[in-house]
């Protein structure tokens, strides 16, 4: 188990995670980018919101992904 330090939008976290440090900071820093991207086109959109949208679109590519991948399986 890794321990990661990561900052996002201007927050540090401390996180235990079996993946290599390197994939969870890259991780950290899409989504920083992302939620800064979001809020700078949308100033009055506060953290929360902002990381709901975030979230919604990662639901939403997730399980895109998933179905394409079952689709070139069933073929």
């Amino acid at each position: 188990m890794n321990k990661i330090k990561i900052t996002v939008a201007g927050t540090q976290y401390s996180i235990m995670s079996q993946e290599e440090p390197e994939y969870v900071e890259g991780l950290a820093r899409k989504l920083d980018k992302q939620l800064r991207t979001l809020m700078g086109a949308n100033p009055s959109l506060s953290l929360s919101d902002a990381l709901i949208l975030c979230s919604l679109q990662y639901m939403d590519d997730a399980k895109k992904n998933e179905a394409t991948a079952d689709h070139l399986r069933a073929q």
